[in-house]
């Protein structure tokens, strides 16, 4: 169902993108481009990825109440700036199904680890945020643009 409704809403975009006259008779990537937007999919892993940020940071309290699975996914509720520089790489576990590797605990995950120690020691959610574009995603992802 995860996968339908993301094909769905990316058919959306990109019916979305030819309507606009400069974007006619080139390819979707080109068409996003022209008009200064990112993929749906790059779009929600940057939304995921900055949510785990302020998780990390404290920000968000996900510890009181919230899913299991994130309780799990960290070992500090409220990490130290210090335990944040010098902590390991989050724990990926072994998932038997695929319903389960959609969750945001999950998906996040090796999108996370993969960042640059630089990027996740950033001091605000700004500079987060402008350190992300210059990531190249493509190889979290299931399905092209």
């Amino acid at each position: 169902d995860e996968i339908v409704y993301q094909l769905t809403l990316q058919r959306v975009q990109r019916a979305f993108t030819r309507l606009v006259s400069e974007t006619r008779g080139k390819d979707y990537e080109e068409r996003l481009n022209i008009l200064g937007l990112e993929s749906l999919q790059l779009r929600r892993l940057k939304c995921d990825l900055i949510t785990m940020f302020k998780i990390r940071r404290g920000i968000i309290d996900v510890c009181h109440g919230q899913s299991e699975g994130l309780q799990r996914l960290l070992s500090n509720p409220k990490p130290s700036f210090r335990t944040l520089r010098t902590g390991p790489n989050i724990k990926v576990p072994l998932v038997l199904s695929m319903v389960r590797e959609w969750c945001f605990s999950l998906r996040v995950l090796r999108p996370w680890n993969s960042l640059s120690s630089e990027i996740r020691e950033s001091q605000t959610i700004q500079m987060f945020r402008q350190r992300l574009h210059g990531v190249d995603f493509c190889v979290f992802f299931r399905y092209p643009y």
